[in-house]
């Protein structure tokens, strides 16, 4: 009997018999590969076969790998979200090229990741290399062909590939783990500051991290919702009369964002309407507001993991220190993450004190872990883009940014619009006078995330890097973007998420 994973990889590629005409005149798969043509079918055939190879042989539900089908070769084109459960990337080249020159390039993606393996795929064959190993895997690598053949009747024996395609299928199919299996994998690893050469090759993949934290901000914001039912303003968590006009105050700003016009006595004063509102403009408010939270939350866990990996702070969250003090506190994950933000308070007291509209919120222990483990294997110490940034493009997406006037602008546009004005290089970003650099005046006016300060600070702190450290350098450096950068806003949310950006890029 053959196994229907196999059929499924046939059928996936039988499906394509209208492109093998269109492309090379053949009618079905084995003549499309001996057919003169020389156009590259990476993207009409090989991607969406290996897409189908991945879901219906691997196992990968929908959602669970993240696509980056670039033609520049900088990204690999499919990363699973869970890198820790599937430590490999798969990338798909056209059947006109052989895979052996694309090997530098696959163990680039692996090395930058600090992965296990890398999978290459261009139709003609699989090929999977392990790190630490010459050449590719024999064991788990296969030409398709045969397979192909086999199943369609036209050679009598097994071919030994048939057990090498299902080899590879149980070593790199789909597992999910248990909320004791990602406790285990976050205080097993290894901290970061001991892996000092992991870290020099390391590179952050931004826009996996991104679409990472946007999933997560989804989990953090129904969570924070189920706690909010019981959140009683008048009992418990130091909640005054002013704080609660504070929150209020909030409220109704979001309701005039959302429905400008709005007449504010026409609104509820009460906290518990608000909270409790099942439908209409309040219950929209309601929704945005939890969404403000679960950001600020996960940003907040996401600068102390980066202080972590940079040793600025004692390891609370990632080994190193995360499994010493679950144990101490008798698994009480809770508490672990007080403890943690009580030592960002000691450095940063205006971003992880209680003395805003969101602290009341402290993630569950699905929803904290699923964080703490989604960041398991991102060195966040060399993250130098505007992270935050992204996240906020997708929360300003839930409202009418025509009506608001609010638009994310994306990094390119930054970067070139500071090139315009001439904020680059040494003489651009500080007011040189003799053999001291003294700050330029930056000014934001309406800073949303930080964008523009976030992209000036890196090209300060560009500019004051150097091997070894500088020490003067460094103080002039920080000395700019602490005496020389401001930024307003209107609202306290894209407040707080400025100060964590710069802080991230600090």
């Amino acid at each position: 009997m053959i196994d229907p994973r196999l059929t499924r990889l046939v059928e996936a590629i039988d499906a394509r018999n209208p492109q093998f005409d269109a492309l090379r005149g053949a009618t079905s798969f084995s003549p499309y590969l001996t057919a003169s043509g020389d156009r590259a079918d990476e993207e009409q055939i090989v991607e969406p076969i290996f897409r189908e190879l991945i879901r219906d042989c691997l196992g990968f539900p929908v959602g669970h790998m993240f696509e980056q089908l670039s033609r520049d070769g900088s990204k690999p084109d499919f990363t699973p979200l869970d890198l820790v459960a599937h430590p490999f990337v798969l990338d798909a080249k056209s059947t006109t090229t052989g895979l052996g020159p694309h090997e530098p390039q696959i163990r680039r993606y692996m090395q930058e990741r600090a992965l296990d393996s890398g999978v290459l795929f261009n139709l003609r064959e699989l090929r999977v290399y392990r790190a630490g190993e010459k050449g590719y895997t024999t064991d788990i690598s296969f030409a398709v062909e045969p397979l192909w053949r086999w199943v369609h009747g036209a050679t009598v024996a097994e071919p030994p590939e048939v057990a090498v395609f299902l080899r590879f299928c149980d070593r790199f199919a789909y597992r999910a783990m248990g909320i004791a299996e990602m406790i285990g994998e976050i205080r097993r690893r290894e901290s970061w500051t001991a892996r000092p050469a992991a870290v020099d090759s390391a590179v952050v993949d931004v826009d996996y991290l991104v679409a990472r934290l946007k999933k997560l901000s989804v989990e953090l914001q129904d969570d924070a919702g189920k706690q909010a039912a019981t959140l009683d303003l008048s009992q418990g968590y130091a909640w005054s009369a002013a704080r609660e006009r504070k929150l209020i105050g909030e409220l109704q700003m979001l309701a005039l964002d959302l429905a400008p016009g709005t007449k504010l006595d026409e609104l509820p004063s009460e906290f518990d309407a608000w909270r409790d509102a099942a439908a209409g403009l309040p219950h929209r408010v309601w929704r945005q507001y939890l969404m403000r939270v679960a950001y600020l939350a996960l940003a907040r866990i996401l600068l102390y993991r980066s202080w972590e990996d940079v040793g600025f702070v004692d390891e609370y969250l990632f080994d190193g220190g995360f499994g010493r003090w679950y144990d101490h506190y008798g698994k009480d994950l809770r508490k672990v993450l007080d403890e943690a933000f009580l030592h960002g308070r000691d450095e940063y007291r205006w971003l992880f004190g209680d003395d805003n509209n969101y602290d009341w919120y402290r993630p569950g222990d699905r929803a904290l872990v699923d964080v703490l483990y989604a960041l398991v294997p991102v060195p966040l110490g060399r993250l130098d883009a505007d992270v935050l940034g992204s996240l906020y493009e997708s929360y300003a997406d839930e409202i009418d940014r025509d009506r608001r006037g609010q638009f994310f602008t994306p990094r390119a546009v930054v970067r070139f619009m500071l090139d315009r004005v001439g904020f680059a290089g040494p003489e651009g970003v500080f007011h040189v006078a003799g053999d001291t650099r003294k700050p330029l005046q930056v000014l934001d006016f309406a800073t949303g995330s930080g964008g523009f300060l976030v992209e000036c600070a890196r090209r300060v702190i560009a500019e004051v890097s150097s091997e070894p450290p500088d020490e003067k350098a460094l103080r002039e450096g920080l000395n700019a973007i602490v005496r020389g950068f401001v930024g307003g806003e209107i609202s306290p949310f894209p407040y707080y998420l400025t100060e964590i950006n710069l802080l991230l890029q600090v």
